[in-house]
């Protein structure tokens, strides 16, 4: 799993595997309404929290559900990695690039913040295809981190599928419940 701590501002979260656009990022009403702009490679997710911040980024792969006991918000949201070398999680300020690329400087990207965890001996394979991504907003210590208070994190778990289906896998406090569908927004 890859921990890191993300600063994260102007209420939205991506995850794309195609070259940023900020075309694909914009809101509209429904969206706003939903918590989330979604196109089948690349999501703007709405953090639930309020203002700048900072929080960890808990991001792995496995083939099942892992279920945090903090989360206040929890769902699979269908996703396709359509070029494992555009992968990349990001808020405004920050991005975490989930892919290897040695042409860079890993000290000047940390700088500007830009964080290649994989460069720097991280285990994570994320190959093109379909996924699953468990997404979960959680209020409490993140596990694994060291840290001893509790804080908003975030779990990024891509479940590779013949079939993705978003899923709203909790009730929450902000409008999304068992029942909850992904209106078609966009493609």
């Amino acid at each position: 799993m890859i921990s890191i701590n993300i600063a994260v501002s102007h209420n939205q979260i991506v995850i794309r595997s195609i070259p940023h656009d900020l075309q694909m990022e914009q809101w509209n009403d429904t969206s706003v309404e939903f918590g989330m702009v979604w196109h089948k490679n690349y999501l703007s997710l709405d953090p639930l929290v309020e203002g700048g911040f900072g929080a960890y980024f808990l991001i792995e792969s496995s083939s099942e559900i892992k279920e945090d006991n903090n989360a206040q918000r929890s769902a699979l949201i269908p996703f396709e990695v359509t070029d494992a070398d555009q992968l990349c999680i990001s808020t405004v300020p920050e991005a975490v690039y989930l892919f290897r690329d040695d042409s860079i400087d890993i000290e000047h990207e940390r700088k500007c913040g830009n964080h290649y965890p994989l460069n720097s001996g991280a285990d994570l394979n994320i190959e093109p295809g379909k996924y699953n991504i468990h997404f979960q907003v959680c209020v409490g210590i993140p596990p694994g981190v060291g840290i001893d208070d509790e804080e908003v994190y975030y779990r990024f778990n891509f479940i590779k599928t013949a079939n993705p289906e978003f899923k709203a896998l909790i009730a929450d406090d902000y409008g999304w419940d068992t029942s909850t569908q992904l209106p078609i927004l966009n493609t």
